[in-house]
């Protein structure tokens, strides 16, 4: 089992792999990560998890990411910050065996328990390291979530996606 990537890494990761979209960052030793893009892409507040698959507790072909909202104490209820009205949250994990990286829909998650667990099946990751896109439908009890998942030199694409999916699911209930 590879060593779990720090939050520095995972941002790391992130920036290099949306290349020459970021115009800037904050601090890439703290969650989230915001960053300015150039147009057309918007700009975003990223929540980074490493994505693993622990022996035990799961099923067999399935992989999690664990939700710690920055300042989160044990036993208390967090939510992601949605205060920067021109940036649109992201909750993404990455899988560093595969070079996969997996994005639900972060909207569809409050009042989050501490180190929450959030699942995925293998066969979306695989999907993903073998043709560069991949996604999986997730009942959520706030509806149906559908997680993209896509390889390193896909992760703009995946990204101006998930935003689409969620104008498009902003504007439905309209």
């Amino acid at each position: 089992m590879l060593k779990l990537l720090s939050v520095k890494q995972l941002h790391a990761n992130f920036i290099a792999d949306l290349e020459n979209r970021v115009v800037s960052t904050s601090s890439i030793t703290q969650k989230p990560l915001d960053v300015i893009a150039s147009p057309p892409m918007r700009s975003l507040r990223v929540y980074l998890y490493n994505l693993t698959k622990p022996p035990g507790g799961r099923s067999e072909d399935e992989y999690k990411i664990q939700i710690i909202i920055p300042g989160q104490v044990r036993g208390e209820k967090g939510n992601f910050d949605f205060s920067k009205e021109d940036h649109v949250v992201l909750l993404i994990g990455y899988e560093q065996n595969f070079g996969v990286w997996a994005l639900w829909d972060a909207y569809l998650y409050k009042d989050i328990s501490y180190s929450r667990n959030v699942q995925i099946k293998s066969h979306a990751l695989i999907k993903a390291a073998s043709s560069g896109f991949g996604e999986q439908q997730r009942e959520t009890k706030n509806g149906l979530e559908t997680v993209l998942t896509c390889s390193r030199k896909n992760l703009a694409e995946a990204v101006q996606k998930r935003i689409s999916m969620w104008v498009n699911d902003l504007v439905s209930k309209i």
